[in-house]
């Protein structure tokens, strides 16, 4: 089911449009007209792995704030339906695709993946070794497990305990 948002779920920072969600969340603005309404039950119905769907509806309450607020932004909402992809908060991209079921599926999983990807890739530029020894850790535990076979903590990164004879000592 899609969350409905409000005007008070959206702020705007740095000159940007931001979102109160974190994660990865595809947010439709919409007008009550039917085409809306059913895309938001498309949006909702996607069950991509990790995205939160939502919609703020502009004719509800106060919620044309979220409009207004927008147009001072490098991403005014200049017509509805708009369907933003937010990344913990900061809206990345404005969809203007096919809205058909999986074309939307698709991207959304595309962008999620190219995201985290995107993520993983500063993380190992900037940050100490141990938290990349970490991540490499926790990828090769899954692997084993995935695998059927369940290898101890430091041999799955590669790693031999300190009380572990060589092979050659043996």
């Amino acid at each position: 089911m899609s969350e409905a948002f409000t005007n008070e779920d959206f702020r705007i920072d740095d000159g940007k449009l931001r979102l109160a969600k974190r994660g990865y969340v595809a947010v439709l603005i919409i007008s009550r007209d039917t085409e809306s309404v059913d895309l938001v039950k498309k949006l909702a119905s996607l069950n991509v792995p990790q995205l939160h769907t939502g919609y703020l509806d502009i004719t509800q309450g106060s919620n044309r704030k979220v409009v207004v607020m927008a147009k001072s932004t490098s991403t005014p909402i200049q017509s509805v339906p708009y369907l933003g992809f937010f990344v913990d908060g900061k809206l990345k991209i404005r969809y203007k695709g096919n809205t058909d079921k999986k074309t939307l599926f698709d991207y959304f999983q595309d962008k999620i993946l190219e995201s985290a990807q995107q993520s993983a890739s500063s993380v190992r530029k900037s940050d100490t070794r141990g938290t990349v020894q970490a991540a490499n850790f926790a990828m090769a535990k899954s692997n084993a497990k995935a695998n059927g076979k369940v290898l101890p903590s430091a041999a799955a990164v590669g790693m031999i305990p300190y009380n572990m004879p060589w092979r050659s000592d043996k």
